[in-house]
């Protein structure tokens, strides 16, 4: 016990218990995700059929891609309700980054790209036409993590102290 206390200030237990926190969560909020998503989906039916919602049909018999290797678009139209951006023509075969401001589309496009949106033109994966694919399996195997989600824009002394000076000159 008295290692202990020679070893560990309080601010360094603070700052342990605050990171240790911080990456926790994310994982904690996955896990809740998956644990809850047939819940989620039955409610999603319900609501649906509330709302008189058309349910989407999948193309469940369509190809499966195992491994994505190029996506590309040709004179295609992006956006919701009205269209954000158009391509006239894109092949992505890396990794990428999306850099833009609010409301230009990066969303839009992402969701295209995962075909929760429809757009105006020709998506093909691996020079597949997205409309032959087996979509619920494509979708199965997407992801989207936006890093805002679990990466505040802080430093660890804002994250612990709440940005408070008074907090901060103790450290």
């Amino acid at each position: 016990e008295e290692n202990f206390k020679e070893n560990i200030t309080v601010g360094s237990l603070l700052m342990f218990i605050s990171v240790f926190h911080h990456f926790i969560n994310p994982l904690k909020d996955l896990a809740t995700l998956i644990i809850h998503l047939p819940e989620q989906k039955k409610h999603m039916k319900l609501v649906s059929f509330v709302m008189n919602l058309e349910e989407e049909k999948l193309n469940e018999k369509g190809h499966v891609i195992e491994k994505i290797k190029e996506i590309s678009f040709e004179k295609s139209s992006i956006g919701y309700d009205k269209e954000l951006f158009s391509i006239k023509g894109l092949k992505i075969n890396n990794s990428f980054q999306l850099l833009a401001k609010n409301g230009f589309g990066k969303s839009a496009f992402l969701n295209t790209i995962s075909t929760l949106i429809k757009q105006d033109g020709l998506l093909k994966f691996n020079n597949i036409n997205v409309d032959h694919l087996n979509k619920k399996h494509l979708r199965e195997k997407m992801i989207y993590i936006n890093p805002q989600s679990y990466l505040p824009s802080k430093t660890i002394l804002e994250f612990v102290t709440k940005a408070d000076i008074k907090k901060a000159k103790v450290f």
